[in-house]
């Protein structure tokens, strides 16, 4: 299960597949508040509004019934081109494309962006566009609202909404589209997942808050910060190289942790919660996205340096007793890959044979990320990226099944991982 290009968090998982859809056949007045409000626009004798632009905006406000779920968002760009259909206005607004991404995800793909309303929240100015968009909450009555929009005001109804916030999740951007959706820490993507699952729970009374939910929202919140800063400063590629060497020594540490522990996993009363709180899954999402946004003209040498050794280090400690030779001039790999086809966990264990064998799925991945010329290796960052990715849903669905499942089997996840350990 995956959501804006990472894993959705597995312990939202349960809650996601619940989801089901609920009727509301009431009929509403909001588009019809909308509509007149559009047509009412002019720009001297001219409309403000195209007609593919005022039928684009009553489109995304549909269905015109009352009760569900209203997401609130940015005005868009002038730049949004909506004139050749609905579908493809959609498909080139990159805001709306991480809406629907999030509503599907969010209701176990029951709903779509067609069931859901979307509106764009009025310009902080404009006193009669923020009484038009009250009448419109007020004719719509939904059950929850998402507001994703900045807007200072005096109306008391819009100015409830934008205190509720999910913060700046759709900022400015030439497409008129969002920051967070797209951004180089995961944190923001698993915040906006968790926000809209909520939202579409609440909606059918079945949400408890918990403490990991709160450590995600203060996690966002210093990281917003630290980027603010970067942004200040002008350093913001500085900054994510920074993060790239840390984020890097803490995945090391997790894998310490998890992989390579002499003891194995037999040190803790609940193995799961100590492969959650080593938060494999999210800096592997994190490494992507920071691999994304530097390769190709930006991922200098440092920084392949410190992969490549971390990379030689992982391979090192799962054949200890080996000597990878690396591969001959001109062929894939960084060592010879045939060596690295042939891992595979020995355990007994289900649960510890899967995970092991995902890890050397990653190792096989990173090495084919590499080529062999003739004096230095080139590497495929795109390759990198979608290895880091793909162990990250790995891991994720992992922890999943050990939560869905351990229950059902009478005993911990630390009994059935015991003695794991990859350099035992």
């Amino acid at each position: 299960m995956e959501c804006l290009g990472i894993p959705v968090d597995h312990r939202l998982r349960r809650l996601i597949r619940k989801a089901q859809p609920i009727n509301t056949n009431e009929d509403s007045e909001h588009i019809r508040i909308l509509q007149r409000f559009g047509k009412s626009l002019k720009n001297g004798q001219s409309d403000y509004l195209s007609t593919y632009d005022l039928s684009f905006g009553l489109e995304l406000a549909r269905p015109e019934s009352k009760a569900g779920v209203v997401v609130v968002l940015l005005q868009p760009h002038s730049t949004q081109d909506n004139s050749d259909g609905f579908l493809a206005g959609r498909h080139t607004c990159a805001t709306i494309n991480a809406v629907s991404d999030l509503i599907s995800a969010a209701t176990n793909s029951k709903l779509g962006l067609d069931d859901i309303s979307g509106v764009t929240g009025p310009e902080y100015d404009d006193l009669i566009a923020q009484s038009v968009f009250a009448q419109m909450i007020r004719a719509k009555q939904p059950n929850v609202v998402i507001p994703c929009f900045k807007s200072e005001t005096s109306n008391a109804l819009v100015q409830n909404l934008r205190c509720r916030r999910l913060g700046s999740s759709f900022d400015d951007d030439p497409r008129g589209s969002k920051q967070l959706a797209e951004s180089e820490f995961s944190c923001f993507k698993r915040l906006l997942v968790l926000e809209f699952t909520k939202a579409f729970a609440l909606w059918r009374n079945d949400w408890n808050d918990l403490g990991w939910m709160s450590l995600l929202r203060y996690e966002c919140t210093k990281q917003a910060r630290e980027i603010s800063k970067a942004e200040v400063e002008n350093c913001c590629d500085q900054f994510l190289k920074r993060r790239w060497a840390t984020l890097l020594g803490n995945l090391e540490t997790g894998f310490e942790k998890c992989f390579f522990s002499e003891s194995g996993f037999s040190l803790v009363e609940d193995t799961r919660y100590r492969l959650v709180d080593s938060n494999i899954t999210w800096i592997c999402c994190d490494i992507a996205l920071v691999l994304e946004h530097f390769y190709p003209d930006g991922f200098d040498q440092h920084m392949s340096e410190k992969l490549l050794h971390h990379f030689r280090s992982w391979c090192y400690k799962v054949r200890p007793e080996t000597n990878l030779q690396h591969s001959s001039s001109g062929s894939n790999g960084y060592y010879d890959h045939s060596e690295l086809l042939l891992l595979r966990s020995q355990h007994q264990t289900a649960r510890a044979n899967k995970l092991e064998n995902k890890f050397y799925t990653l190792l096989r991945d990173l090495n084919l990320s590499y080529s062999s010329p003739q004096i230095l290796f080139n590497i495929n960052g795109t390759a990198q990226t979608h290895a880091f990715l793909r162990f990250a849903a790995a891991f994720e669905n992992i922890l999943e099944e050990a939560l869905e499942e351990t229950p059902k089997k009478g005993h911990g996840l630390s009994e059935e991982m015991a003695s794991m350990s990859l350099n035992q």
